[in-house]
């Protein structure tokens, strides 16, 4: 289950970043888009990401530090 749910994570994210990064590139108002197009929306792609990593890390501190324990009724 936590192989498949990495997985599925994965693709969505490159999913993500992917259309965020081809919506800036095309986005272009030249038209046809070049390397600084390009260099552009990797550029937005970088921060999105950092951001995202960023969340994740806050996110994973509020996660409590130890296992609940399970009592048997």
């Amino acid at each position: 289950m936590l192989s498949t749910v990495n997985q599925i994570g994965g693709a969505v994210g490159i999913a993500a970043l992917g259309t965020v990064f081809f919506g800036a590139v095309t986005g272009s108002a030249t038209g046809t888009p070049g390397p600084a197009d390009h260099g552009h929306g990797f550029g937005i792609v970088l921060v999105v990401s950092a951001v995202l990593y960023a969340v994740a890390a806050l996110v994973m501190l509020a996660l409590p530090r130890t296992a609940a324990e399970h009592t048997d009724r």
